[in-house]
């Protein structure tokens, strides 16, 4: 139903629900923020504070950089994001799955979407607050694009009743901070994508991205410690807050782009309307899920405690030192008139009669020296380990000296990890699927993609129908990360060691068992048929020229034929030419029937040539007595050899 039918009414009910749902949402969530993230950030970031908190306040107040070294070490364990895959449910499809793959790296490398630097942001808040959420869309507006987003824990609020198992459950859910300026509301405006009565009212009353709320005020705890100010725009006036609202009324979901200061919405439209699919465009994942609670306890939570423990343990010992090193005196107050002069300073002079005994007249009251407070820290920084997964060995600190001892430490590490990395695949799975829902919806156009190939990388056009699956659709599979990487080692050694212990057996197919072992290292198949490619072989510029030249007649632009060609590179050109002749344009197509043609002769002259070289070269080192030496083992007694200095010596 577009927005302008609905009814002033049902507008405000809508508003009125969301405030409620706003309110409740974030009262659930309060209390966690209160006794749970505040302190992680104040661990994380250094904040002295924190010490005052343990209950046993010593004087000095010395910060350790337990949580950040705790932060740190768990994100290099997982710091390498899980990569989604599309499988054919059918062979038919096994090209559009091939394809969808190339087109989803492309859409999330570096250059482009840059998913694995957000990844990494997501995980740092995951160890802080136990859960960190995304949210991708894909728009055509402009042409095609994919987006993936951070969303700060602070700015997110679920529906609490659902727990923590499917947010498709949920009555509503949003993140707030989503900042518009004036020029893109009146564009809004303009495309009637956003409401005019109520665009320009927002608009009269002047920007507000600075205004106080709860959100803002439960981060502004992150900027006092990093010493840096919450105001984070120049010009108020003309930025806008609002929160991505959905919203669940009469049955039907809603998405709102709801401005609270104002309590007005510029945008309220069925979530059909923005997404066909009808679902959530969020993300989410728990480093300790659970059926009952969305937000649960994050790995912080489980260490802090210790870890204060350990700071004010360190504090005692320096407090103690302190103590020994300037200790209580008692003196004599008619040996010793000024006790100021007892303290310590260089070359200082304390005058006293020679009717006073200095030794008595002074008593110093030693402190004794502690050694608990050191014990009481390596005690817990073993806990910890134990509890938390980060032990000695996967800090880079571990004594283990032998090979076997420390090969086990670091696949119960990966066991241990092992659970927040499959937490967050069924997340990363559902990002597979929103992203293939907005290839669907929005790629209007055809595309340009890279593939990599036996030569290296060869660049391909598709289009929607190259992509999404014709009959079934596909299997979202989701590859491991760096922790269950570390357990899949042993597999994999298993496994060269079986096919080890078989080498050269009569019932192996030697072919297959190369096969195999490549596959076992991660060798893809095109490197596996380059590998086992001795008939047609080239070098790899030629190779590369190869992949140059498609190219180029892919974007119709001026090519010379390859003067080096030969029977590789036209191969190369053949394959890539049957492999996706049914999807050119016909004017591209009939370039590359005509450039093949033009170059069969060069490869022909080249192929002799080759030959004829070979055979030269032969013939020549016959003559000079450059011939194949014969090996004293395969000589067979009893048999003459014919030129005794052909055998090696």
């Amino acid at each position: 139903m577009p927005t302008k039918r609905l009814s002033k009414e049902k507008k405000d009910k809508i508003l009125e629900q969301i405030q409620e749902e706003i309110d409740f949402a974030r009262k659930h969530r309060q209390n966690k923020i209160d006794k749970s993230w505040k302190l992680n950030e104040q661990m994380y970031y250094g904040d002295k504070r924190i010490i005052s908190t343990s209950g046993v306040t010593p004087r000095s107040s010395v910060f350790l950089p337990k949580g950040q070294g705790f932060v740190d070490t768990l994100l290099s364990k997982v710091d390498t994001p899980p990569a989604v895959k599309f499988e054919a449910g059918e062979e038919s499809d096994q090209t559009r799955a091939e394809n969808a793959n190339a087109f989803l790296r492309q859409d999330s490398k570096p250059s482009t979407g840059n998913w694995a630097y957000k990844d990494l942001l997501a995980k740092k808040q995951a160890i802080l607050y136990g859960r960190t959420i995304f949210e991708y869309h894909a728009e055509s507006e402009d042409g095609y694009k994919s987006i993936l987003s951070n969303v700060d824990s602070h700015n997110f609020l679920i529906d609490p009743s659902i727990g923590g198992l499917d947010i498709e459950e949920a009555f509503y859910m949003g993140r707030g901070n989503v900042f518009k300026t004036k020029e893109q509301i009146e564009g809004g405006i303009k495309s009637k994508k956003y409401l005019q009565r109520e665009g320009r009212d927002l608009i009269m009353g002047g920007g507000d991205s600075e205004i106080e709320d709860e959100e803002k005020a439960n981060e502004a705890n992150r900027y006092a410690i990093l010493l840096t100010e919450k105001e984070r725009f120049i010009h108020d006036d003309n930025v806008y807050k609002f929160w991505e609202w959905y919203t669940t009324f009469e049955g039907k979901r809603y998405y709102v782009l709801y401005n609270e200061s104002k309590g007005v919405a510029i945008r309220i439209e069925p979530i059909e309307e923005i997404f066909q699919s009808g679902k959530y465009p969020f993300i989410t994942w728990a480093t300790n899920p659970s059926l009952e609670e969305f937000w649960t306890p994050s790995p912080m939570d489980g260490v802090r405690d210790i870890f204060m423990a350990q700071i004010v343990s360190i504090n005692q010992m320096i407090d103690n030192s302190e103590q020994r090193n300037n200790p209580l005196k008692g003196y004599d107050v008619n040996a010793i008139k000024n006790p100021n002069l007892l303290k310590w300073r260089r070359n200082g002079l304390i005058p006293f009669t020679t009717k006073s005994d200095l030794n008595t007249s002074v008593r110093v009251f030693e402190t004794p020296e502690i050694n608990t407070p050191l014990k009481v820290y390596e005690v817990l920084e073993s806990i910890s380990a134990t509890e938390s997964g980060v032990t000695p060995d996967a800090k880079g600190v571990s004594d283990e000296d032998r090979v076997g001892i420390l090969e086990s430490n670091i696949a119960q590490v990966a066991d241990r990890l092992g659970l927040l990395n499959k937490s967050y695949s069924d997340a990363y799975h559902r990002l597979g699927l929103l992203y293939y829902e907005g290839v669907k919806e929005h790629m209007n156009e055809k595309k340009a993609i890279q593939m990599l190939g036996t030569g290296g990388i060869e660049f391909k056009e598709v289009s929607k129908s190259d992509i999404i699956a014709s009959d079934h659709e596909y299997d979202i599979v989701i590859t491991s990360s760096d922790a269950e990487q570390n357990s899949d080692i042993r597999e994999q050694k298993g496994k060269i060691a079986f096919l080890q212990g078989y080498r050269g057996s009569p019932f192996l197919n030697p072919k297959k068992e190369f096969e195999l072992g490549a596959e076992i290292v991660n060798f893809t198949p095109d490197q596996v048929r380059s590998l086992l490619d001795v008939d047609n072989f080239a070098d790899s510029k030629l190779l590369e020229e190869a992949s140059r030249d498609i190219k180029l007649l892919i974007e119709d632009k001026p090519i010379k034929p390859n003067r080096r060609a030969n029977i590789a590179y036209m191969q190369k050109l053949v394959d890539y030419y049957a492999d996706n002749a049914e999807n050119m344009k016909p004017a591209i197509e009939a370039r590359f029937i005509g450039y093949i043609g033009l170059i069969r002769s060069t490869v022909i002259n080249n192929t002799v040539r080759t030959a004829n070289e070979v055979v030269a070269k032969e013939a020549k080192e016959q003559q000079t007595g450059r011939v194949r030496k014969v090996n004293p083992e395969d000589v067979v007694e009893g048999e003459p050899v014919n030129n005794p200095l052909e055998v090696n010596q």
